[in-house]
């Protein structure tokens, strides 16, 4: 019997990546003038930044959690992360992992 799941990577719903209604991103988006590809590509990014440095079974590597954004190129993914952060993902989450560990250290 055939899989009933698709193939391909795995792209979050669209209610995970736009939580708020399509008419209120669209009027938000006219008055920053900041095209909704952009907007979108900046939220995706977001939430990797944020998963970078929560590793989990689910969620190992930089790749992993590009994947689950819906980014299918790492090349393409680390690029646009320098692009918006000044580092790459890889050294966003070591630097990440970094300050959380001198953060639980008591002087």
């Amino acid at each position: 019997m055939p899989s009933t799941r698709p193939r391909g990577p795995v792209v979050p719903e669209s209610r995970e990546v736009i939580p708020m209604a399509c008419p209120l991103v669209c009027r938000r988006n006219r008055h920053e003038r900041t095209a909704m590809g952009r907007w979108i590509l900046q939220q995706r990014l977001e939430r990797c930044r944020r998963d970078l440095p929560r590793v989990t079974a689910m969620l190992p590597t930089v790749a992993a959690v590009s994947r689950r954004w819906g980014f299918v190129s790492p090349s393409h993914f680390s690029r646009v992360f320098r692009a918006a952060y000044g580092m790459s993902p890889r050294e966003w989450k070591m630097a990440e992992l970094t300050h959380e560990g001198r953060q639980g250290q008591k002087c």
